[in-house]
């Protein structure tokens, strides 16, 4: 039986229990060292201070209990937060990722508040986490955090706000599927990205105010940046500059090789003199767009296949798990690795997707033969794509077409009590091209939400491949109510 480890100070107005499975925080004020793993489920905005430090150990599962905030504190006082003006570091494996969701069976975007960064002398790290369902996933202030082969998925605003001078690393992730934007930046923020797959935001990137974030620059010195980012079928644009400064985003793949088709997808200085260009040539290829992201892209599908689950979190919840009280505090166990683990993170380097990943990236040029001993059976596995997997639609041999589009059947217009705007929803394609299961991610009301989860049901797409295997894949769906 799992010990269980309590401490108890008087300054502080939270607790946090080490327990066999489960943790509940109802608000929490971290001013040393602390770590967590196993299922945390938070109902209470987390409070990292200046001298607090909190590392995230691989396979952690955090939930954060919809529209809840017993602290009623941070940037939203309905719905919990992680607020770090100290340092968070979290690090997971290829294998072992690290997951910030909702604790909620049926999860919509903004179910919580996100994570806010505002430490500009010490350096955050998010490694291998899948960050869901929350209103911004990352909201980056005077910061430099390095966000590194991550996936920032179904945030109801942003995946990631780089604001007032903030300089991330946004390195070898997933930006997809946000309700506005996959990155917004503002007030003079300059993070620089490579290798990045951003796709089916409502925009991919919007400069602005004095920003100017770094998608690519070929020109030598301190700025140069590869780029090599995969920004594309985004709905309205890939970028969007609204900023007096240039976006530079060269040696990027845009969907298309073809100058015509990629502006039609780029806002700039050639639709409005008062804004900055968007400079993206030269482009790169199609062939080197996707296939070195697969692995990384299984590994994102196997995390939302992992045992626990959000229902599963509830039901240890109330099996086993320590609930805290306003006004104690509680320090978990620390590892006996404390000092080389803090001296680890401090020695963070910016690697890209091909030097994490090694082996598991798949190669598709043509190499001469060569004598080499026959791989390991370990090793056949790990290269091996799992094709019964649920892709994202981005990794399709062919980009995703639909073959019978279904409208919203209003059956009676005074339901819908004048509502406007936009209805998200994800479904899972067969290898059919029928709609398998749909989900709200985003909805108006119950009327309209409903007409639209029954529309999507109804579509039909082609196919979709992955190296010639016919794969399941998800995609999303808008509805616009006017």
């Amino acid at each position: 039986m799992l010990k269980k480890y309590l401490s108890f100070i008087v300054n502080g107005l939270w607790i946090i229990a080490a327990v066999a499975q489960t943790q509940i925080i109802d608000g929490l004020r971290i001013d040393q060292s602390v770590h967590w793993s196993g299922n945390i489920i938070i109902r209470g905005d987390v409070h990292i201070t200046r001298n607090g430090r909190l590392v995230i150990n691989p396979g952690t599962r955090i939930y954060f209990e919809p529209h809840t905030d017993l602290q009623k504190s941070g940037r939203d006082k309905t719905k919990s937060e992680i607020i770090v003006e100290g340092t968070i570091i979290a690090r997971g494996y290829i294998n072992n990722k690290i997951l910030f969701t909702s604790n909620s069976e049926e999860p919509r975007m903004g179910d919580w508040y996100g994570i806010t960064i505002s430490n500009p002398k010490q350096i955050s790290t998010f490694e291998y986490c899948t960050i869901e369902y929350a209103y911004n996933g990352i909201y980056i202030k005077k910061s430099n955090p390095q966000i590194l082969n991550s996936h920032l998925r179904y945030n109801y605003n942003a995946g990631i706000i780089a604001s007032v001078k903030s300089n991330p690393i946004i390195q070898s992730s997933i930006i997809s599927e946000n309700g506005y934007a996959g990155l917004i930046c503002e007030l003079g923020a300059r993070p620089v990205l490579g290798k990045n797959l951003i796709t089916l935001n409502q925009i991919g990137v919007v400069s602005f105010s004095m920003s100017q974030p770094n998608l690519g620059n070929l020109q030598e010195g301190q700025s140069k940046n590869s780029g090599e980012n995969r920004i594309f079928d985004n709905q309205d644009y890939n970028v969007f500059n609204h900023s007096s400064r240039d976006v530079l985003a060269q040696n990027n793949y845009w969907g298309s090789e073809i100058n015509s088709e990629l502006e039609l997808k780029i806002y700039g200085r050639k639709n409005d003199p008062r804004y900055g260009d968007v400079v993206y040539n030269p482009i790169l290829g199609a062939k080197q767009s996707l296939t070195n992201l697969v692995a990384l892209a299984q590994n994102t599908a196997q995390t939302e296949n992992q045992p626990q689950s959000a229902a599963t979190a509830n039901q240890v919840q109330n099996e086993n798990a320590s609930q805290t009280q306003p006004g104690e505090v509680a320090q978990v166990e620390q590892p006996a690795d404390e000092k080389s683990s803090q001296e680890d993170t401090l020695k963070l380097r910016h690697r890209t997707l091909d030097e994490i990943l090694g082996q598991f990236a798949v190669n598709t040029t043509p190499q001469k033969p060569e004598k080499k001993a026959e791989p390991s059976a370990e090793k056949k596995e790990i290269n091996a794509i799992d094709y019964e997997q649920v892709f994202l639609d981005a990794f399709l041999d062919e980009r995703k077409q639909i073959v019978k589009k279904v409208p919203p059947l209003i059956d009676d217009p005074t339901r819908g009590l004048g509502a406007t705007g936009k209805v998200i929803v994800k479904v899972i394609v067969g290898k059919n091209g029928r709609v398998e299961s749909a989900q709200v991610l985003r909805g108006l009301n119950y009327y309209y939400d409903e007409i639209s989860l029954n529309a999507a049901k109804k579509f039909v797409f082609k196919p979709g491949t992955i190296k010639g295997h016919k794969v399941r894949f998800s995609t999303n769906l808008f509805f616009e109510f006017k």
